[in-house]
């Protein structure tokens, strides 16, 4: 499947800083230029019988203002483009079925690079738009059914979630940090364990 999509945003909502202090910044949320939204969705799906399945998709956009704008009082930041918003995404899931009691299953997601805001809150750095990285996160899972009884099942699965551990490195600390500074994945590789019983 192949769809395109465009989205003309009248107003759009944007901070602008007031004033600043060695203490305290104040950003007013107003109606600033509008802003454009274009690109289009391409999914796909594949399964042979009850074996294998896959099914992908990807992203391609663009998100501009009209006119440049800038989130800092640095008019030097402005830029058309929307903050946050990568022009590239997309995702997988495949199920793999070696026996009717084992499932093995993996699924990834790719978030392309994009400017993420990185606030001065202390005299000794400044305000920055960041290009941030592309993350691919992979994660996959096992899982085994055991028949108890002809009624009561049990299921065990272990995984890992973001197995290449693609995470943010560049987090703030301390007392100055922006704590908005975030991006990527929400969590570093992570193991687990599962039991379920149904019936």
């Amino acid at each position: 499947m192949v769809d395109g999509f465009y989205t003309q945003l009248s107003n759009v909502f944007v901070l602008e800083a007031l004033r600043e202090t060695p203490d305290f910044l104040v950003k007013e949320r107003t109606n600033g230029p509008g802003a454009k939204v274009w690109g289009m969705n391409l999914e796909g799906k594949a399964a042979y019988h009850h074996l294998f399945s896959l099914s992908a998709g990807a992203t391609l956009q663009r998100s501009m203002y009209d006119k440049k704008t800038t989130w800092s009082s640095d008019e030097a930041l402005a830029s058309r483009k929307k903050t946050r918003t990568p022009n590239v995404y997309g995702y997988f899931m495949m199920d793999y079925h070696p026996t009717k009691l084992m499932e093995i299953s993996m699924n990834g997601t790719y978030t392309g690079s994009m400017i993420v805001p990185h606030a001065s809150i202390s005299d000794s750095t400044v305000d920055q738009n960041v290009d941030s990285p592309s993350f691919f996160e992979l994660g996959t899972k096992i899982s085994y059914d055991f028949a108890l009884t002809q009624s009561l099942n049990l299921t065990l699965s272990t995984g890992v979630n973001n197995m290449f551990n693609r995470f943010q490195n560049d987090f703030d600390k301390g007392a100055n940090r922006d704590s908005d500074y975030i991006y990527g994945p929400r969590l570093p590789r992570t193991y687990y364990m599962e039991c379920k019983i149904s019936f």
